[in-house]
C-alpha cells in the first residue's frame, strides 16, 4: 500500500537525520560562547525527536533553547519561526547571530533583521564569528 511505503520512507529519512554524526568541535563551542555571556540555541527543522537526541547526547544542558520546528508548526526560513526564537531567547533580531548550513534557511535574514553565518566547517566559523568580533 502506498500510504505504508509513504510511513517507511518518512521513518528511513528520520533515522537518517537521527544517526548524524555530533560535530563535537561545535559543540565545544557552546560553552566558550556562553561563557562570554552569549545566548546558545539550537534552531531546526527537524523533528520533534531531535529533543530527545539533544538531552541524550546531553546537549541540553549546553543550551540556552532548543526551537524545533515539529514543535511550533514553522520552519525556517518563515519569520513566524524567528519570532519564536527571538521571544525564547528574550532577544531583538538585531542582537541574534543566526548560523545555518543550509542558504535557503538564511534567505530572509536582511528581511527578518538577524545577522546570517552560512556555516562551512568549524573553521570558517570561528573566522566568521571573529570578524563579528566574537572570539573562540
Amino acid at each position: 500500500d502506498s500510504e505504508d511505503k509513504i510511513q517507511r520512507s518518512r521513518q528511513i529519512i528520520l533515522d537518517s537525520i537521527a544517526s548524524r554524526k555530533i560535530n563535537k568541535e561545535l559543540v565545544g563551542f557552546f560553552s566558550i560562547l556562553r561563557n562570554q555571556d552569549y545566548k546558545v540555541a539550537i534552531f531546526s527543522n527537524n523533528s520533534a525527536r531531535l529533543r530527545q537526541q539533544l538531552i541524550e547526547e546531553r546537549i541540553m544542558g549546553l543550551i540556552d533553547e532548543a526551537v524545533i520546528s515539529a514543535e511550533i508548526g514553522f520552519q525556517k526560513p518563515r519569520k513566524e519561526a524567528f519570532d519564536v526564537l527571538f521571544q525564547k531567547l528574550d532577544l531583538q533580531p538585531e542582537e541574534v547571530i543566526f548560523i545555518d548550513d543550509t542558504p535557503k534557511s538564511l534567505e530572509n535574514a536582511e528581511e527578518i533583521g538577524y545577522t546570517p553565518i552560512l556555516f562551512q566547517g568549524n573553521a570558517k566559523l570561528r573566522k566568521d564569528l571573529q570578524g563579528l568580533g566574537i572570539d573562540l
